[in-house]
């Protein structure tokens, strides 16, 4: 066997590893292609996408650059002298302007109009420019443009935060006198958001400075450490000395660390499939061994099963016989006592021994509970009495052998063979929703609360312990293997004495589920 083992491990070998391991190095190979070419292709999409939306506010913006540009409100209002405050106030109230931008555009955060006229006073809009901000470059580059609008990175003064600002110079269209500066002011939440969401490493940059996504430089083209980089330049329309840039990092490591992940788990399968296949094709040999073993291990079972069968058939044959000669015996010493004992006896035997775990008639299982009722009356006496109330449509239904029985005697020895006098034992039958309800209560003794709780868990857990009656147990499990774990016993002690138990199960007839009329 040894021999062939190798043998069947070569023929694996040559059949299936080498060329498994060939074809997914060729798929891997292709698939890594379909991913560069897939990823390019999306950042590309990506980078697209985030240009196009730059471009859109970004006309906003200028949009809003020239109609302030000509608006000749804001120019009296600029060149206007203002003898108080009250003056400025007033003059400020009638430019809604600049609110209505603001509400109109959420991709605006802010416009700034910085001022040389002294008289004005500062508010979000209007801010008269100090020495320091006229001495800034962006300042500077504004009024050497004479107009042309720009865009450059700088830091709001108001807001203490840094923004794309679009920027140009308002002059008087008739004059051509300085009137300001405008700034309008991106929002630069929804640009850092947008190239968060990005899958891979998104940088803005403007005039070669990054200013959303990361900072630093960035170089186009393939950069060092094995990472693809993608870079859309371009310039906003109307717009001067503005070359922004957006550019994707896509590394290489990261994005293939899946394939290569991948491709260890795949040599593993490929190993455990060659092993596994080796042990079927080991197993297909060894079974038309073991085949002739297990042929002769069955029919060694079966013989003894039959023994089995004939020895359980013979034994309570032997019983029943011997019962109905004692029985017989009795009669000719007329003893009918004896004898009426002794029958009813051989039915309730008969009934236990011949169950098969099928459901019987509801009226077979109450006989046989007379029957043991009847039999203990012999030995209490008028100690014990019972009635059975069983409601219309119940005497139908069908119920598995031995269930109710094993109640009225748990009620028998732990309530009305302790209780001196004796007491009543009341069967009640009902049925409801397609449920068969029956209820065993006793007058007797009772139990305490410790010894109820115990029976309790024990019907839970179905557990049944060596040496303890199991009854209740043993019924409470039958029932959930037969019908299922939505029905069960269910125990509770009486104030006045004595216990009840609850059998809740299926309302079954010869034709099936009862119906309510």
């Amino acid at each position: 066997m040894l021999k062939v083992d190798k043998k069947l491990l070569a023929v694996c070998v040559l059949s299936l590893f080498i060329p498994i391991t060939l074809n997914g190095m060729y798929f891997l190979f292709g698939f890594v292609k379909v991913i560069r070419e897939n990823e390019l292709r999306q950042a590309q999409t990506n980078v697209d996408r985030i240009e196009n939306y730059l471009n859109e506010i970004l006309g906003k913006a200028v949009d809003i650059a020239n109609r302030v540009y000509v608006n000749t409100r804001i120019q009296q209002t600029v060149e206007g002298e203002y003898r108080s405050q009250l003056e400025v106030y007033a003059a400020y109230s009638e430019i809604h302007l600049f609110d209505d931008y603001i509400r109109s555009y959420n991709e605006i955060a802010s416009i700034r109009l910085y001022v040389e006229n002294l008289t004005m006073l500062n508010n979000s809009y209007f801010i008269v420019a100090d020495e320091e901000t006229r001495r800034e470059a962006w300042y500077g580059e504004a009024k050497t443009l004479e107009g042309k609008m720009f865009c450059i990175y700088r830091r709001d003064s108001i807001l203490r935060s840094d923004c794309i600002s679009l920027s140009r110079q308002i002059r008087n269209a008739t004059t051509g006198r300085h009137i300001g500066i405008l700034c309008v002011n991106l929002e630069m939440g929804k640009l850092e958001r947008l190239c968060a969401a990005e899958p891979h490493e998104t940088i803005i940059s403007l005039n070669g400075e990054a200013v959303s996504g990361g900072r630093g430089n960035r170089p186009a083209g393939n950069a060092p450490g094995g990472n693809w980089i993608i870079t859309n330049t371009f310039t906003p329309r109307q717009t001067q000395n503005s070359v922004f840039e957006v550019t994707c990092v896509i590394p290489q490591k990261a994005l293939f660390a899946p394939v290569y992940s991948m491709m260890r788990k795949s040599i593993i399968i490929i190993v455990v499939s060659l092993f596994i296949a080796l042990g079927f094709i080991l197993r297909i040999i060894n079974e038309v061994y073991i085949q002739k073993l297990q042929k002769e291990q069955l029919f060694s079972r079966q013989k003894e099963m039959r023994l089995k069968m004939l020895s359980s058939q013979i034994n309570p044959h032997f019983l029943y016989n011997t019962l109905e000669m004692i029985r017989m015996m009795a009669l000719e010493k007329q003893e009918r006592e004896i004898a009426a004992t002794i029958k009813m006896l051989s039915r309730i035997l008969r009934q236990s021994l011949s169950t098969d775990e099928k459901t019987v008639p509801l009226e077979t299982e109450l006989e046989l509970m007379r029957n043991y009722l009847d039999i203990q009356k012999l030995r209490f006496g008028n100690r014990i009495n019972y009635t059975v109330e069983m409601e219309s449509g119940a005497g139908s239904c069908r119920i598995l052998p031995l269930l109710i029985q094993p109640l009225v005697e748990n009620s028998l020895i732990h309530g009305l063979e302790r209780k001196t006098g004796g007491g009543t034992i009341a069967i009640h039958i009902g049925i409801q929703d397609n449920a068969l309800y029956i209820t065993v209560t006793d007058n007797g003794s009772g139990m305490d609360m410790e010894r109820l709780q115990y029976i309790r868990e024990n019907l839970a857990s179905a557990k049944s312990h060596i040496g303890e009656r199991i009854g209740l147990a043993n019924v409470n499990q039958r029932i959930k293997l037969f019908y299922g774990e939505g029905w069960g016993l269910a125990i509770s002690a009486i104030e006045e004495g004595g216990i009840s138990v609850f059998m809740t199960i299926p309302a079954v007839t010869e034709e099936g589920i009862y119906n309510n009329p």
